[in-house]
C-alpha cells in the first residue's frame, strides 16, 4: 500500500541532485553538502578577499596589542588591578602609568577577538571558492 501511495506523491520521490553534489556516485554528497555548494550569483573571490582582510586585521590588532603592552605596561602590572598602581609610578621605560598611551594600550586589549570568527569563515569561503572556480572553468570549457 505504501508503494502505491508513494507513486503519486512527489515529495516521496528523491530530489534531483544539483550540480552533481548530491549524487551518490560522486562521493561528495551528504546531508551537509549544501554548506559548500556555491551559488551562481555570488562572486566568491570578493567574499574570500573580505574575509582575508578581516583576518589580517585581527592579526594586526593582536600584534599591535602585544607590542604596545610589552612596551607600555610592565609584566608586573598586568597581573594586578588598576587601583594598585598608584597612578604615578613609572613602568620602567620612562612612561608614567597615567599617560595617554598606557590608557590607549589598555583599551585595545582584546579588540582582536572581534575579528576571530573570520578565520573559519575564510576557510569556508576558500573551499566554496575552489568549487565555484571549478564550475566557472567547466562552463567556459563547454562554450
Amino acid at each position: 500500500m505504501t508503494g502505491a501511495a508513494d507513486a503519486g506523491n512527489p515529495a516521496a520521490a528523491p530530489a534531483p541532485a544539483q550540480d552533481g553534489a548530491g549524487s551518490s556516485g560522486s562521493g561528495s554528497g551528504g546531508p551537509l553538502s549544501w554548506l559548500v555548494r556555491p551559488a551562481d550569483q555570488i562572486n566568491y573571490n570578493f567574499i574570500s578577499l573580505m574575509y582575508g582582510g578581516c583576518c589580517a586585521l585581527a592579526v594586526l590588532l593582536y600584534t599591535l596589542e602585544r607590542s604596545l603592552r610589552d612596551y607600555y605596561i610592565p609584566s608586573s602590572s598586568i597581573t594586578t588591578s588598576d587601583t594598585d598602581h598608584g597612578g604615578q609610578s613609572s613602568p620602567g621605560n620612562g612612561v608614567a602609568e597615567d599617560s595617554a598611551m598606557v590608557e590607549f594600550t589598555r583599551q585595545m586589549e582584546g579588540l582582536y577577538l572581534v575579528f576571530l570568527p573570520f578565520f573559519p569563515c575564510l576557510l569556508w569561503s576558500l573551499i566554496v571558492r575552489s568549487k565555484w572556480l571549478a564550475g566557472v572553468r567547466g562552463k567556459e570549457k563547454k562554450e
